[in-house]
């Protein structure tokens, strides 16, 4: 769902959103906020309030702490801004992990990639529509910091390099 963020949106009150917007049209189960994230009317909600909604409208909320690379703090608008760009090398390294699109084909459990050498071929602007862009960019950010998020150090998260590689040589994937 796209909802365009107009004067009459942004004056809703926070906890108006959070009933009326969140609750009523998605009935969540699990809610996802960033540290810092505001949202409603004047940035007056944030992540507690969503916790001292979630009883009454059952559902959880998680909050995703703050993460620092090398000076840097990481955020989904840094993210998505480099994905803008198509700097896919910088999304990467602020993930922690390749983010790719790349199609595959999997044929006896060996990956075969599809147009390999455009690391983006269907979430173009002119691929997908003005209409759709920002929602695949959107989306494709928020995948990328859940994914981000399972990251488990000192085990093997197979990178996108790694996962071609072992299928090539038609090592197991997990």
């Amino acid at each position: 769902m796209v909802v365009p963020f107009t004067k009459q949106f942004s004056e809703i009150p926070a906890e108006n959103y959070i009933r009326e917007f969140l609750a009523n049209k998605f009935h969540p189960h699990t809610i996802i906020i960033g540290y810092d994230h505001h949202f409603g009317n004047e940035r007056k909600g944030n992540y507690k309030l969503l916790e001292a909604h979630a009883g009454e409208f059952n559902f959880t909320v998680k909050e995703i702490p703050e993460h620092v690379l090398n000076h840097v703090t990481i955020s989904s608008t840094k993210i998505r801004n480099a994905i803008l760009v198509s700097d896919i090398g910088t999304a990467n390294k602020y993930l922690g992990y390749d983010f790719n699109t790349v199609e595959l084909a999997v044929r006896d459990n060996v990956p075969y990639a599809i147009d390999f050498c455009n690391p983006a071929p269907d979430a173009e602007r002119s691929s997908v529509g003005e209409e759709n862009f920002a929602w695949v960019v959107e989306t494709a950010a928020n995948y990328a910091i859940e994914k981000a998020m399972e990251q488990k150090d000192g085990q093997d998260n197979l990178t996108w390099g790694e996962y071609v590689k072992r299928g090539a040589n038609k090592q197991s994937l997990v």
